[in-house]
């Protein structure tokens, strides 16, 4: 999954763009986030490293010297991690912008019980909004850009 997300001059977090790819290689992968990267002057790129560890950082490096990659290690559930995110959009702290609609068919119609397919689009989504709004994070640990 390949999510691009923000903070707006309000505070609230905004979900800009799904730029997830299906059926892709690791390298076709790490071009296109680098491509989202570039078109909306991201500061960083957040990368779950549990499965690729290192080669993330990596091939994300290959394709671009001067990116950021903040690697992040899941250590909780999937269902424990979105969460603090779901309460986000409860609180209308949190809203897409344009239609992002394979994103809002997986938020929708992921059932965490039955469904054999990790939601990929979810998950980036959790993770950048995890980062942005330095959930679980100590106080003070929050990185303003």
């Amino acid at each position: 999954g390949i999510v691009v997300a923000g903070v707006g001059y309000d505070g609230r977090f905004y979900v800009l763009d799904d730029c997830t790819m299906t059926a892709a290689t690791p390298e076709q992968w790490a071009a296109r986030a680098i491509e989202a990267y570039e078109k909306w002057n991201a500061d960083s790129i957040v990368a779950e490293v549990n499965q690729g560890g290192d080669m993330v950082e990596s091939l994300l490096l290959r394709k671009s010297r001067g990116v950021r990659v903040q690697k992040v290690r899941a250590t909780k559930g999937k269902e424990i991690r979105a969460e603090p995110i779901a309460a986000l959009y409860e609180r209308r702290e949190a809203s897409h912008v344009g239609r992002l609609d394979e994103l809002e068919r997986q938020m929708t119609e992921w059932d965490p019980v039955n469904s054999k397919k990790s939601p990929d689009r979810i998950d980036a989504l959790v993770w950048a909004l995890t980062e942005l709004s330095g959930i679980g994070k100590p106080a003070g640990a929050l990185k303003h850009w």
